[in-house]
């Protein structure tokens, strides 16, 4: 058998130290993790999802674990949880109260009733009518014991009702018509503070006009006195008799702004030679540009903004006033003491603040502005003081302006710590009232606004009569979801005091000259703030009380499982019990350490149906399980 022998002597090679210590560490494995054979698809995608959500999961962890910390060492006010609760048959959809504080109107499924402000809350009177939710309301007073009621229900059906002795009488339905394919659509009815007019904001066939109509409260008052008087004075017949009362007359009806139009001139020079007019400055109609060119512009708006062009109807928002030096038939015209003579409005998705004067002579349903204000930015939000002369706006980059009225000048015009939006403005507590608005100013009032942003931070704006402000932040913007704020009530018979709403659902009673909450509104297991996110609330016994909608749990909860492994769909019911042996097993899970074990994730979602959801994901065993829990509620009221 033949041996093949290598030519040459044999040698041992030198070692090498740099090469021996590569050789030494690739035999050994340093990642503890990386022992085993990596696993096939999909099972490293998913441990690499798993990775994320524990770091996720982890980090959320230790954030939660600060704020308790945080938690732990701040303030804890007083809880007071002793409210009173009022049973309502039907679920309710808005309150309202009248102007001297006795009763509290509330909008139902099937009507409106009536309830006494004090003692045990009885229902005084109801006008009920099937198929009817009545979703907003509006109350002034329209003479001594009796109250002028404006509604409107979910089909935009507006109807005016007096409030007499304890009894509704409908006046009108707004705009009901035979032909239903002509019914126009009701979305805002709102009342002067004396009820002497009303405002309608009507929509229908792509246009939005605004309607102000006079009320003859002295044609209601005789003849309501004059029928009571025929029966006697005898409230359970009296309340059984259809009297026929006097329809509001329609004095102005506004139109949104059109667009500015083009000038079909020849030369630039000619047109800028144009007089202008009164009316028409400040409103952009004024200009060198022809009709071909902003149709030209039109078209490549809406071309490159396709998604962004809102195709809502403008809405506005009025404000009736008191007679000033602004308006032109102001201080000479001669009204009656607290009648307003003119309307202050803006139309959503403009700048162009204008004021009508509303004592008109003459057959002119259609009027020009008497005057307008332009801003800068969109107007967002207003307010108006309580005497008419003071008024606020709030813009969209988070400008606030103020102006006196009465001498139709800026009083202040600043901007927030931050450029945020806002959403409601106040004025609470002004320094200066005058008791008559018609009497010469010496200088410009001092004014309290306050301000309430989308961000959930809430800001005191404080303006001297030397024109000086000064802007403190009362709430900061909170980083967890349930403590953002998402309303602010000021008390109007303490105005130092405020109320506020969270999405979490909880109520706080908060000074703002101290800068603390003074106490907590616990409302009684297991009844919550129905629509924390929009509650839905009014004042009674003229600011010493208030009414809040609850809601209170009664249903079970629904729980839906899904499987990765398996691939099936489970759904089961279980009782509330569930949730707290859900929260029981997580916790064994950690403690016994298995893998991939994440704690329970708790998450409120804004339902307008009024339902709260819980999430759970858990991970174990490689099965992966998501449970959406829901939480039906039932309506009820508390004070």
């Amino acid at each position: 058998m033949p041996v093949y022998i290598r030519k040459g002597q044999l040698e041992v090679p030198l070692p090498s130290l740099d090469d021996h210590e590569e050789e030494e560490d690739a035999r050994f494995e340093l990642d503890p993790e990386r022992a085993f054979a990596r696993p096939p698809q999909p099972w490293r995608l998913v441990g690499q999802v798993l990775e994320l959500v524990l770091e996720r999961t982890w980090a959320s962890i230790e954030g939660r674990e600060q704020s308790r910390q945080e938690e732990r060492t701040r303030y804890k006010p007083p809880v007071w949880n002793r409210p009173r609760r009022v049973e309502m048959r039907e679920e309710v959809h808005c309150l309202a109260n009248s102007a001297d504080g006795r009763y509290i109107f509330v909008g139902l499924d099937g009507g409106l009733t009536a309830l006494a402000a004090v003692d045990e809350h009885a229902v005084l009177s109801t006008w009920e009518q099937r198929g009817t939710m009545i979703t907003q309301i509006n109350t002034a007073p329209a003479g001594e014991e009796m109250s002028a009621i404006a509604t409107i229900d979910d089909m935009g059906l507006g109807r005016l009702f007096v409030f007499y002795s304890e009894t509704f009488h409908l006046v009108k339905t707004i705009n009901e018509v035979e032909d239903i394919s002509k019914r126009t659509v009701c979305s805002s009815f709102i009342l002067s503070s004396g009820g002497d007019y009303g405002g309608i904001m009507l929509q229908g066939n792509g246009e939005s006009w605004f309607e102000i109509q006079k009320m003859p409260k002295e044609t209601w008052l005789k003849d309501l006195e004059q029928a009571q008087s025929q029966q006697q004075q005898d409230v359970e017949q009296f309340s059984n008799i259809d009297v026929k009362l006097s329809s509001p007359i329609l004095i102005l009806r506004l139109k949104s702004p059109k667009r500015p139009s083009g000038r079909e001139r020849r030369h630039g020079q000619e047109s800028s030679q144009l007089p202008e007019e009164w009316s028409t400055l400040g409103t952009g109609q004024n200009h060198l540009l022809s009709s071909a060119q902003l149709e030209m512009h039109r078209l490549l708006f809406e071309q490159r903004h396709r998604d962004a062009v809102e195709r809502e109807l403008s809405r506005a928002t009025v404000h009736f006033v008191l007679p000033s030096l602004i308006l032109p038939a102001g201080l000479e015209y001669k009204t009656a003491s607290g009648l307003p003579n003119g309307v202050c409005m803006w139309w959503s998705g403009s700048h162009l603040l204008l004021h009508y004067t509303i004592q008109k002579t003459g057959k002119e349903t259609e009027p020009k502005a008497d005057a307008v204000w332009p801003n800068a930015e969109l107007i967002c939000c207003s307010t108006i003081s309580e005497c008419t002369m003071l008024l606020a706006l709030g813009l969209r980059d988070g400008t606030i302006t103020i102006w006196d009225r009465y001498l139709g000048l800026p009083l202040t015009v600043t901007s927030l710590p931050e450029p945020v939006r806002i959403a409601e403005l106040h004025f609470v507590a002004p320094k200066n009232q005058h008791d008559s608005p018609t009497q010469d100013y010496a200088a410009s009032p001092s004014a309290s606004l306050l301000a309430f942003c989308k961000d959930g931070s809430v800001h005191m704006v404080e303006v001297n009569s030397e024109g000086t402000c000064d802007i403190a932040t009362i709430c900061q913007r909170c980083e967890e979801q349930g403590d953002v704020i998402t309303a602010v009530l000021p008390l109007p018979m303490f105005p130092q005091l405020m109320i506020y709403f969270t999405r979490g659902g909880r109520i706080t009673l908060h000074d703002r000259l101290e800068g603390k909450a003074l106490a907590l509104v616990a409302l009684p297991m297991p009844h919550v703030v129905a629509s924390p996110w929009h509650p839905i609330y009014t004042f009674g016994t003229n600011g010493q009380s208030i009414f809040i909608k609850a809601t209170a749990s009664q249903a079970g909860i629904v729980a839906l499982a899904f499987s990765t492994s398996r691939g099936t769909r489970d759904a089961r019911n279980c009782s509330w019990k569930a949730y707290s042996r859900l929260q029981r097993t997580m916790e064994k899970w950690k403690n016994v350490g298995a893998p991939y074990t994440l704690s329970l994730k708790r998450h409120r979602h804004e339902d307008p149906t009024g339902q709260c959801h819980y999430i759970l994901l858990w991970q174990s065993q490689n099965i992966i399980k998501l449970l959406i829990i829901y939480e039906h509620y039932v309506p009820s009221l508390y004070i």
